[in-house]
């Protein structure tokens, strides 16, 4: 008990006190200074507890209060027996019964790091009569955390399966003691090879997709560079730079793969309106049951449409036997696409319709039987 009171002390340095008078009960709360710059909550329960009136059951809680984000943290212990005149309270000897994370950016931090991100707080301890529920002592103490913290990926989880083409892309912030430096983040997207780890990818391969000097921690995939397809693993990294590029941090890598068997199937879902045909429907992906509709606007003379279909990989597996014919306005044209024996159900393709002038417009869809 010597040596963990000696250890106590050296951790931190007493100061202000508290005397709160209750039906004759004088309770003294000595907060201590926190030393480290890496705040973790556990820590600031160090605390003594004297009091004249033996023996006291108490439960005491920890309020913590960001100057920027209101409340991110607070707990709640189950009573504790003073049966001594001074009694030193730490994380070790007390028994938290319940936690609350009202803000959730600070709580991914919390339960990745163990840290309160970097910020100004104010941390209070009350200290509760079990029995009637009366604050006998309360403290609060401001304390600064200064966290050169690791770059955290977020989502899509590592080694996940997910039901969309167009991931969106979470990390948590770089935190790091203050600084003039702009953070900015680069986001690499990687397509992994057969019998390729997520290291493997990004040493090998070129990037899919990369972004750079994004300011936010969040981005949603686009397919207007290299569109994702089911079945295929992907990784990724996000590197923090400032604002000369100097590398800040690197998150780990992770991976995670679209599988069409995630996609919903229920009939509602499919796409059964008419696709307006321009040059932006290769920004969308359709589910397709039997029938692909599309709406066509002729401009100065009847004309035709003739129409390939591939595979995810860009193989020709259907083309038109006939053509499509459109007249100079606006044309209302539906393909049965149960008539091609070589699609199969869940796979996906691309449509591409060509008019009599050489344009082309591309449909990307999964094809359900």
């Amino acid at each position: 008990m010597v040596k963990i009171a000696k250890l106590f002390f050296l951790l931190i340095s007493l100061i202000q006190l508290t005397f709160i008078k209750v039906n004759g009960q004088i309770v003294n709360l000595s907060l201590g200074t926190i030393t480290e710059n890496n705040v973790n909550p556990n820590y600031l329960w160090q605390s003594i507890l004297n009091t004249n009136q033996l023996p006291v059951t108490v439960q005491m809680s920890l309020i913590i209060t960001s100057n920027s984000k209101g409340v991110v943290y607070s707990a709640h212990t189950d009573k504790l027996e003073l049966n001594n005149v001074t009694t030193i309270i730490g994380y070790n000897n007390i028994k938290i019964i319940r936690n609350d994370y009202p803000n959730q950016e600070a709580k991914s931090f919390l339960e990745k790091t163990g840290m309160l991100p970097s910020g100004v707080y104010t941390y209070c301890i009350n200290v509760i009569n079990f029995q009637n529920k009366e604050i006998l002592a309360n403290e609060c103490q401001n304390v600064i955390s200064l966290v050169n913290s690791p770059l955290l990926l977020s989502s899509p989880e590592n080694k996940s399966s997910i039901n969309s083409l167009y991931p969106h892309f979470v990390w948590l912030p770089l935190y790091m003691p203050v600084s003039d430096r702009l953070t900015q983040y680069e986001l690499k997207v990687y397509e992994m090879l057969r019998d390729q780890t997520s290291t493997d990818a990004l040493v090998r391969n070129r990037p899919i997709m990369q972004k750079t000097r994004l300011s936010t921690n969040q981005l949603l995939y686009s397919n207007d560079i290299y569109p994702l397809s089911y079945g295929k693993t992907y990784a990724w990294q996000v590197t923090a730079v400032d604002n000369l590029n100097n590398i800040l941090g690197k998150s780990e890598v992770w991976e995670f793969t679209p599988t069409i068997d995630t996609v919903p199937t229920i009939t509602n879902n499919f796409f059964q309106s008419y696709i307006d045909l321009n040059a932006n429907t290769t920004q969308s992906e359709y589910h397709i049951k039997s029938t692909i509709k599309i709406k066509y606007t002729g401009r100065k003379f009847p004309s035709e449409l003739s129409y390939l279909i591939y595979d995810e990989y860009g193989k020709l597996v259907e083309k038109s036997t006939t053509h499509l014919k459109v007249l100079s306005r606006e044309n209302w044209l539906e393909i049965n696409l149960e008539e091609f024996n070589k699609l199969k159900n869940r796979n996906k393709y691309s449509i591409e319709f060509i008019n009599s002038i050489n344009q082309s417009f591309t449909i990307n869809f999964i094809y359900f039987q």
